[in-house]
């Protein structure tokens, strides 16, 4: 189950902002292409535009899993969210990471501050049903503090990793160096590489059977230059990237 992150905040503020705890499939689909406008790029200005059939696929799932039930089959129709897909929907914005889509982490810190407050007298407005184990546990998951720390500490691992294969292309190029102006082969520097640097290129693949896919004057740039030129331009953009972003969580963290 992966609900898409607008639709899930958009269906989350539809029903604690409609009456009588239900919503309809155009407010959803407002609040969806509001929150994804708030973090598109692009200068026009122009909203993301979500399709009907993209909003009714997401309800329909919803529905499916007991996430959501159709309260009236009047046209059109309404839906409410059952408190098994409000825990699912709030767990699933909250228990990602958003190492990749950095701008949708900040949204979802907002969402949070905004609407947790309201999530929660909704769905105790919603029936007895809703126990103080159940608002603990909700609680917990609209945690904004709680939330920003998960991040800070996904960002953190990958900028050590980003410095490790920083450092580990500073030392090939140190090595091949070395081992070039003492006059070993080629080969003999792959091998070396192979060996002390066995997961550079790839994680889930070793250097040295990376290397074997590839043409032998891609070897010898790869080794010479290539470990170099993308950990200064492309690891160390990364990691710039990363730091700006760690401190902008740091800054969210009591908000």
């Amino acid at each position: 189950m992966h609900y898409p992150i607008y639709f899930s905040m958009g269906a989350l503020a539809a029903q604690t902002t409609g009456s009588g705890n239900s919503f309809r499939q155009r407010e959803l689909r407002f609040y969806a292409e509001l929150f994804s406008n708030w973090v598109q790029l692009g200068g026009t200005g122009a909203t993301h535009t979500m399709h009907n059939t993209q909003v009714l696929r997401f309800l329909n799932e919803l529905i499916t899993n007991s996430h959501a039930r159709l309260t009236t089959k009047i046209r059109p129709p309404l839906y409410r969210l059952t408190r098994a897909g409000v825990f699912a929907l709030t767990s699933h914005l909250t228990a990602r990471s958003y190492l990749e889509e950095r701008s949708d982490g900040i949204l979802v810190w907002y969402f949070l501050k905004s609407y947790s407050n309201q999530i929660t007298e909704n769905m105790q407005r919603a029936g007895s049903d809703f126990s103080r184990a159940h608002q603990i546990e909700m609680e917990q998951i609209l945690d904004r503090e709680r939330f920003i720390q998960r991040q800070l500490q996904l960002v953190r691992h990958e900028m050590q990793r980003l410095k490790g294969r920083i450092s580990s292309a500073v030392d090939i190029d140190r090595d091949v160096r070395k081992l070039i102006k003492s006059g070993h082969s080629l080969q003999q520097c792959i091998d070396h590489v192979s060996t002390h640097y066995p997961y550079e290129l790839n994680p889930q693949q070793s250097f040295k059977a990376t290397l074997e896919r590839l043409p032998l004057a891609v070897c010898e740039w790869e080794i010479t230059e290539g470990s170099t030129l993308r950990a200064r331009h492309l690891f160390e953009a990364l990691l710039d990237d990363l730091t700006l972003y760690a401190k902008r969580l740091e800054t969210l963290v009591t908000l």
